[in-house]
């Protein structure tokens, strides 16, 4: 199977699942001490520090996937590239939530 195509089903799978528990979570109570397994279920600061957690995960999984060769030069670059503006992107929404709730509160 072209590693596009998986790529593209991954999303959908992904992005289907997200609006599932998204509007499962909606409206409850948002848990900032102790562990929970649903992303949702995070304030904003809890889910930035999960988010910067993830951080040497992701480097971990790009280094591994440069080794094995799976992508050409040029894919990897692309993959990269994209990773990094999502980590920045996600990271810098999370701040500005939490900064927004707190000054709120």
């Amino acid at each position: 199977m072209d590693i596009l195509l998986m790529l593209m089903i991954v999303v959908a799978v992904s992005l289907i699942a997200n609006a599932i528990l998204s509007s499962m979570a909606k409206g409850k109570e948002k848990k900032d001490q102790g562990f929970a397994f649903g992303y949702h279920r995070l304030t904003h600061r809890r889910r930035l520090i999960r988010t910067l957690w993830l951080l040497p995960v992701t480097v971990v999984l790009l280094l591994w996937i440069h080794q094995s060769g799976v992508l050409a030069p040029l894919e990897f670059t692309a993959m990269a590239v994209f990773f990094a503006i999502v980590f920045i992107a996600q990271a810098s929404y999370e701040y500005m939530r939490w900064k927004k709730h707190e000054k709120a509160a």
